[in-house]
């Protein structure tokens, strides 16, 4: 007799038991047919039942079903944050499953939407201008998808829209930190908020980074030269220039580079010296013959805003400075116009030809650049 009610009770048990699995079960099936509305109503039910709320199966089945509506660009105005129900049923499915017995590609697939609905939904608050929701949801997608950088790029982009340069400080020195290489902003960025800040040590490391992964790019090279120059230190520069020159003798930006920290330094014959070299190397190089040009032009300009200072019974001595003017727009007319031949919708050096034509009364061809500036215009 009690062998009889014993099984009885066993028998009871397992009905029951069936019956708890049942929601997680019809979940499941929906959720193999798409049905995500109806595996939804399941698994809420089988969540909130004690028997099975904290098996790791009815975790990831919600954290699933959950991730599958939020990426679901259909679903709006719900009254829940799928996204996050999602994270955290997730989160809790890995840490119940200690015998690992829930399928490792299906929870990466799970937490990848859970990423890309996060992320979806920053692109269309940004494109809304709701910047600060922006924020929010790359933030969230970061959590889940830590190493993807265009996560940390997009929050320091929002920061800086919200003038949070402690979140785009973060953000940018992440992205640092991970040395990253697609978008050298970033280290311009990140050194011009430590130096808003006068964190001088921080503003060196993040430019020494930038430059190495960069090592062509002029904004970063512009950084650090006047940022040695503000410091009084132009020597630094030349110092590691003429280093770098000693180890790549045919580098034409090293010497371009070069040209410029000597010219901000108003040290004009080193400057002139460099940028013929880099010129050596290529004839074609556009920055330095509108360098070059624009360095002889300018000194050309200073002489003659001399010569106008110059009362009007100094004849001689203005002819003898308009000479010297004449000789020195004459230099700066071949790397003027060649820049002007290696790219002739440059507004700059279109500009600066104009100028010297005019001033060396050379008419077809100013004729011809002001016509080059207006077809621009």
């Amino acid at each position: 007799m009690k062998k009889i009610l014993l099984s009885g009770l066993f028998l009871a048990a397992a009905v029951v038991a069936k019956a708890q699995n049942a929601e997680v079960d019809n979940a499941e099936k929906m959720v193999m047919i798409g049905q995500y509305a109806k595996a939804k109503e399941s698994i809420d039910k089988a969540a909130a039942n004690p028997k099975t709320a904290n098996q790791a199966k009815t975790l990831f089945l919600k954290g699933k079903i959950y991730g599958a509506i939020a990426l679901d660009t259909a679903q709006k105005n719900l009254d829940y944050d799928p996204v996050a129900i999602a994270y955290e049923s997730l989160n809790k499915a890995k840490e119940l499953d200690v015998k690992k017995q829930l399928d490792e590609n299906e929870m990466k697939n799970a937490y990848f939407n859970i990423y890309a609905a996060s992320y979806n939904k920053g692109i269309a608050a940004n494109n809304k201008e709701d910047y600060q929701t922006a924020l929010k949801e790359f933030k969230f997608a970061s959590q889940v998808n830590p190493q993807d950088t265009s996560l940390y790029l997009n929050i320091g982009i929002m920061a800086e829209k919200l003038k949070d340069n402690n979140e785009a400080k973060a953000a940018y020195q992440k992205l640092a930190d991970m040395d990253y290489n697609k978008e050298p902003y970033i280290y311009h960025q990140l050194a011009e908020i430590y130096k808003a800040a006068g964190d001088k040590n921080a503003v060196v490391a993040t430019l020494d980074k930038g430059r190495k992964i960069f090592p062509t790019d002029n904004t970063l090279m512009i950084d650090e030269i006047n940022f040695y120059l503000g410091e009084g230190k132009s020597d630094v520069i030349v110092d590691k220039l003429n280093k770098a020159i000693a180890s790549d003798p045919t580098n034409k930006t090293l010497y371009f580079t070069l040209g410029v920290t000597y010219e901000n330094a108003k040290k004009m014959d080193e400057a002139t010296a460099a940028y013929k070299k880099a010129l050596e190397i290529d004839p074609n190089y556009f920055d330095a013959n509108y360098n070059l040009g624009a360095l002889y032009y300018n000194e050309a300009a200073e002489i003659i805003k001399k010569a106008n200072q110059l009362p009007a019974s100094k004849v001689k001595e203005y002819d003898a400075e308009r000479a010297k003017f004449q000789k020195k727009a004459t230099e700066a007319l071949p790397y003027l116009e060649k820049a002007y031949e290696i790219n002739p919708k440059d507004r700059n050096v279109i500009i600066s030809l104009k100028e010297v034509y005019a001033r060396t009364n050379q008419k077809e061809k100013y004729a011809k650049v002001d016509a080059a500036l207006k077809a621009l215009e």
